[in-house]
């Protein structure tokens, strides 16, 4: 398969580090322009970059009684901590500054659209197979895994008071 090919870019292409990587990119950044003096706490601007990022899977796995896989792997936190350092900490703001930019963006929000088509997939495809002929599980755990992280940040939000949400 040639690496162009779109079913290879939606289905086959590693998560790690790819996809994984250019997603936490997308969630850092937009968290950071909800954030653009700094003034939220270090610990809970990562927090939320880590919600964000994976809660939505994570929140899927647990409906399911299934084990959250990103917690058994060594790669997924560290590497969205890390990109939440870079985008935040990186010297003279070279890292926010560089993809702020829009052709930066613009592959950023690709790589977001493939990692939100293949959580989705995945959950329904999680909810048809632990929840045969549910119909209705597949549409809430597919939305779950595609939104959840972002309906998680919304309500953390909500409850510091802040009105606007990304």
């Amino acid at each position: 398969t040639s690496p162009l090919d779109p079913r290879y870019v939606l289905l086959d292409l590693p998560v790690f580090p790819i996809i994984l990587t250019g997603h936490a990119l997308y969630i850092a950044l937009s968290n950071r322009s909800l954030d653009p003096t700094k003034q939220l706490h270090w610990l809970l601007s990562a927090l939320m970059t880590l919600v964000r990022t994976i809660g939505g899977s994570s929140l899927t796995l647990l409906l399911l009684g299934l084990p959250i896989s990103h917690l058994a792997n060594n790669t997924t936190i560290p590497t969205i901590l890390g990109v939440w350092y870079l985008v935040y900490h990186s010297p003279g703001d070279i890292v926010h500054t560089l993809l702020s930019t829009q052709p930066c963006k613009t592959i950023l929000y690709v790589l977001e659209a493939i990692s939100s088509y293949r959580s989705v997939s995945s959950g329904v495809a999680r909810a048809v197979e632990h929840l045969p002929g549910s119909w209705v599980g597949a549409l809430v755990l597919g939305t779950l895994s595609g939104c959840g992280g972002s309906l998680l940040a919304a309500m953390e939000w909500r409850f510091r008071g802040i009105s606007r949400v990304s």
